[in-house]
């Protein structure tokens, strides 16, 4: 798990967020981030049964 914050990278990815789309936008193009990413990122379980409201 991440032990430490990276203030400089977190604030450079929030600025390129485009909330429209739900995607970066970066000088090579757009990119999202999806669950699976999560998963391997973070590595916390993204199976099994569904959460509702």
């Amino acid at each position: 798990m991440m032990q430490h914050l990276d203030i400089a990278l977190l604030s450079a990815f929030v600025e390129r967020w485009q909330p429209d789309t739900n995607t970066f936008h970066m000088p090579f193009g757009e990119f999202s981030i999806l669950l699976h990413d999560v998963h391997h990122i973070l590595r916390i379980p993204v199976d099994g049964e569904l959460m509702g409201d």
